[in-house]
């Protein structure tokens, strides 16, 4: 006789976190724990039917497909289930308890996460190094890949900086030729700038990020309206040192030293750049891996108008533009305006678009840094910089860290 199981489900159709916990193999399991677990494909002939059986044991989990689920789910069956004495989901011979789709979508979930995963790994394999600079990184890159863990809501991971968690989509974005969306820029540039902060803590030129968001809401707003409501309206989460932008412009136009730049990531007709301005010479300029797609106007006049709510008194108009090394493909200037950043903040080496794979190695590795994944995030920005073991310890202090950060510049 199959056991039943004893759950502690209060409503018709929820499932606890413990309950969960119990019943599904893949919590708690890191990348490469997942990519060796066989999650078989939905069994197309299975059906989902209410059952006053209670739920028993099973080892292993029937898996309906997604088309039944949503079917068998659009007909309300559940609501009020328990109160009219059903107890569980007959599929097959088992009997699931009644909110076993949590499972099933965790299923769903943790086969998105191992193609993911896998082609990371395939982009890595496909990587010709040519010193071992590069081979450390690469196995930095795979350690750190095989370490992280995943959770049930949309491969969640917990990122300190944020408070808050991030898609582990946008850390393997960098492990891919996958252009990089605006979280995956704006997160990896607020890691290089927490690692300045700590790296150069006594450096007299301060550094700070204006989030791309900003001017994208003033770009996604509806035509002829005043791009000030939208300024008046920001808000500004964890970690910054300020709320809005009022806040914001204070911090900008009254900083404690003579030396201070901030940077503002642009992503103009889907190509990022870099709004780097300089407080101390009042003026702008733009870094753009591919001048042959310049700032659009809306975004300049989008720009220009942040400067005016901000008070920051800026004389050119028109950004200046210094010479950069331009990328050599269509997906590339994401992790170039993050480089431009590591150049000028850590004094890592330009760009190279040659080889830049490897911007997106060390991205990945400081990004992922924050997540847990690594016992000493010091060793893994060195490593991840330069490719080889530090010889002694740096003596660094970590701690909670604010977006503006301190480091020496270019």
């Amino acid at each position: 006789m199959i056991p039943c199981l004893f759950l502690d489900e209060v409503q018709d159709y929820y499932l606890n976190d413990d309950d969960f916990d119990r019943l599904s193999p893949l919590t708690n399991k890191t990348i490469a724990e997942l990519l060796a677990f066989d999650v078989a494909p939905a069994d197309v002939s299975l059906c989902i039917e209410l059952s006053k059986d209670e739920p028993n044991q099973y080892s292993t989990l029937p898996y309906p497909t997604l088309q039944i689920r949503d079917a068998f789910l659009a007909t309300d069956a559940l609501i009020n289930a328990r109160k009219n004495g059903y107890r569980s989901l007959a599929v097959a011979l088992t009997c699931l308890p009644l909110g076993a789709d949590r499972l099933w979508s965790q299923y769903d979930r943790a086969k998105d996460v191992q193609s993911w995963a896998l082609r990371s790994q395939q982009w890595m394999d496909k990587i010709v190094v040519i010193n071992e600079t590069e081979r450390n990184r690469i196995t930095v890159a795979r350690r750190i890949l095989n370490g992280l863990q995943w959770q049930e809501q949309d491969g969640l991971l917990p990122l300190p900086l944020l408070a808050s968690g991030t898609s582990l989509v946008y850390l393997l974005r960098f492990l891919s030729h996958d252009w990089l969306g605006e979280a995956a820029v704006n997160l990896s540039i607020e890691s290089v700038l927490r690692a300045g902060r700590v790296q150069n803590s006594d450096s007299e030129t301060t550094y700070g990020l204006i989030p791309s968001t900003v001017i994208s809401l003033v770009l996604a707003r509806p035509s002829g309206s005043d791009p000030h409501s939208i300024f008046n309206a920001h808000y500004f989460g964890p970690p910054t040192q300020y709320r809005n932008l009022i806040e914001l412009s204070d911090c900008m136009r009254n900083a404690p030293t003579s030396k201070s730049i901030w940077f503002l990531p642009l992503c103009s007709d889907n190509h990022w750049v870099l709004a780097r301005i300089n407080m101390h010479k009042r003026t702008w300029s733009v870094i753009n891996s591919l001048s042959a797609i310049p700032i659009n106007a809306a975004t300049q006049t989008a720009v220009l108008a942040l400067f005016n709510f901000l008070k920051l008194d800026i004389k050119n108009e028109i950004p200046s533009t210094p010479k950069t090394e331009q990328q050599e493909d269509s997906y590339s200037c994401g992790p170039a305006t993050i480089n431009a950043v590591e150049t000028e903040v850590l004094g890592i080496g330009s760009f190279k678009a040659a080889r830049a794979h490897m911007s997106r190695l060390r991205q990945f590795c400081r990004l992922s840094s924050l997540v847990g994944a690594v016992e000493d995030p010091d060793e893994i920005e060195f490593t991840s910089a330069t490719g080889a073991k530090p010889k002694t310890n740096s003596g660094r202090v970590s701690g909670p860290e604010t977006l503006g950060s301190k480091s020496t510049s270019a």
